[in-house]
């Protein structure tokens, strides 16, 4: 897949949420399955959403503008080869120890001075919101916003993507700025104040969440 003139640049975790110029990862099961079996079973739910994503992912990979992978995994790039990475709304999917594994490995593949953007929901606004509210439900609303759980079982094909997949919509942790920059310095990255990346304009106008750039310190031994 073609990127941004020479520069490696690549998105995390990017859903149909494709970018131009990015490689552009995912791991959303349909992309497995022969697009046949959906095309067979499609006409016996007519109006169902998951389908309907089904199709979208499915159209994304044949143009090229999606690479099926796990982004649990070590990134398939060699040592200091990649100009930068977005991770937008993946970290929250993972257990902490799962994040730590993938930003160690993102430190891995960033050329020096590459950098790193994350975008996660912030913990801490949706707290301020619960205890700023008067409404008798504010703790759903609060329950409901960190996707943690859910207020109802979930359908059935969603319950086959958790069992089979081992991949769904809940999160697995939350954060803060102060948190997930305290992981962070554990890899020794820096931070960067003004954002002028590549993925600078991505979600920009996105409500409660963290928008942090960080950049690999040019230390050539790591």
């Amino acid at each position: 897949m073609k990127t941004d003139g020479e520069k490696k640049l690549v998105n995390i975790a990017s859903s149909t949420n494709t970018i131009d110029g990015f490689i552009n990862l995912d791991i959303y099961y349909p992309l497995k399955i022969p697009f046949l079996f959906i095309r067979l079973i499609k006409p016996f739910f007519p109006d169902n959403k998951q389908l309907k994503i089904f199709q979208e992912f499915h159209d994304k990979k044949k143009a090229g503008q999606l690479v099926y992978f796990d982004c649990r995994k070590k990134l398939p790039f060699e040592n200091k080869t990649v100009d930068h990475i977005l991770c937008s709304h993946f970290l929250e999917h993972l257990y902490p120890d799962e994040a730590d594994l993938v930003l160690k490995d993102y430190y891995r593949v960033l050329k020096p001075n590459g950098t790193l953007h994350i975008i996660l929901p912030d913990m801490k606004s949706r707290v301020k919101t619960y205890f700023d509210s008067n409404s008798p439900q504010a703790l759903d609303h609060l329950l409901e916003s960190t996707h943690l759980s859910q207020g109802k079982r979930p359908g059935f094909i969603y319950r086959i993507r958790e069992a089979f997949f081992g991949h769904g919509l809940h999160h697995h942790w939350m954060y803060d700025a102060t948190s997930i920059w305290e992981r962070l310095k554990k890899y020794d990255y820096a931070l960067v104040k003004e954002n002028k990346s590549p993925s600078r304009d991505y979600h920009l106008n996105g409500t409660q969440q963290i928008n942090i750039l960080v950049r690999k310190n040019n230390n050539m031994n790591r």
